[in-house]
């Protein structure tokens, strides 16, 4: 300030020069009136803004993953339309890996077709609806062919039956033969690597799994 210029005037001088849109700051307390203006530009920041979208980035929600949710849907069985079918989705698309993969070692211990373990598992024929092909242990046991008997434990059995009926509940197609567990397993890991990427884009996002998916899946 010059000689005679009090802090009052000052004042009056940085008012005039906000009134008229300007950005040089003059006068008393500058450092106030830059937390002054800081204060204003953030209190008119809408509050209602695209929680999906981090500022300068593109949507979490992409044409990619989008195009991938579109696949794994027509595979799945049943919708997901709560948090709930999506974390079953999830524990099922991971337990039926395991599963088909069991199964591979289980045929060659065996010395038999994976097609012919999985018609015995979940038997199928012309009469039988897809959508309710599944069996019992019980069913198992005692339509066990002969070649099998004693080469397998009840739990083996077990384990064998319900990963069957898990993989049939999880996805649209019959396991009938070998063909149609390498499908069956396509379909279960699309299923799979679609989740661990949901998740991983969630995480970095700061928002839940099922959040994102409601965002851009399930509209």
């Amino acid at each position: 300030p010059s000689g005679g210029e009090d802090s009052s005037d000052g004042e009056h001088r940085y008012v005039a020069a906000r009134a008229r849109g300007g950005s040089l700051i003059v006068g008393a307390k500058p450092k106030a009136a830059l937390q002054q203006r800081s204060h204003s530009h953030s209190s008119h920041v809408p509050a209602e803004v695209d929680k999906w979208t981090v500022p300068s980035q593109q949507p979490l929600w992409s044409e990619e993953l989008d195009k991938s949710w579109a696949e794994v849907s027509l595979l799945l069985r049943k919708p997901i339309t709560t948090e709930q079918d999506m974390l079953y989705t999830v524990a099922a698309s991971e337990a039926g890996l395991m599963y088909i993969d069991q199964m591979n070692v289980i045929a060659k211990n065996l010395n038999v077709l994976r097609g012919a373990l999985t018609r015995w598992l979940l038997p199928y024929d012309n009469n039988t609806r897809i959508d309710n092909q599944c069996s019992t242990p019980h069913s198992v046991v005692e339509n066990m062919p002969p070649e099998f008997k004693g080469k397998l434990t009840e739990r083996q059995v077990h384990y064998l039956v319900a990963g069957a009926n898990g993989v049939r509940k999880l996805v649209r197609i019959k396991i009938a033969d070998d063909n149609d567990l390498e499908q069956a397993r396509s379909a279960v890991k699309a299923t799979d690597d679609f989740f661990k990427i949901l998740y991983s884009i969630a995480q970095d996002g700061k928002i839940s799994a099922f959040e994102l998916l409601k965002s851009g899946g399930m509209q």
